[in-house]
């Protein structure tokens, strides 16, 4: 087991496990996001890995998707 990560055989993010590049990059914290990984990926083509999109709340999450919350108004 590495001492590092703690796992077998190492995380793609440990600094003793193979040197693989990322398939995408988080547009939010700018990790990669690497090969088995679960991410989202927004309209615009930007992606978003699932610990950030976990820490944000609904405004930020629908801001994602180029949409805003709206007031009812009368016309």
């Amino acid at each position: 087991m590495c001492e590092v990560c703690e796992q077998v055989p190492c995380a793609n993010r440990c600094p003793n496990g193979s040197k693989i590049s990322p398939i995408v990059k988080c547009c939010e914290c700018g990790s990669g996001i690497y090969e088995g990984e679960t991410y989202y990926e927004a309209g615009d083509g930007s992606s978003v890995c699932e610990g950030c999109l976990e820490d944000m709340n609904y405004d930020e999450i629908f801001g994602l998707l180029g949409e805003q919350l709206k007031v009812a108004e009368v016309a």
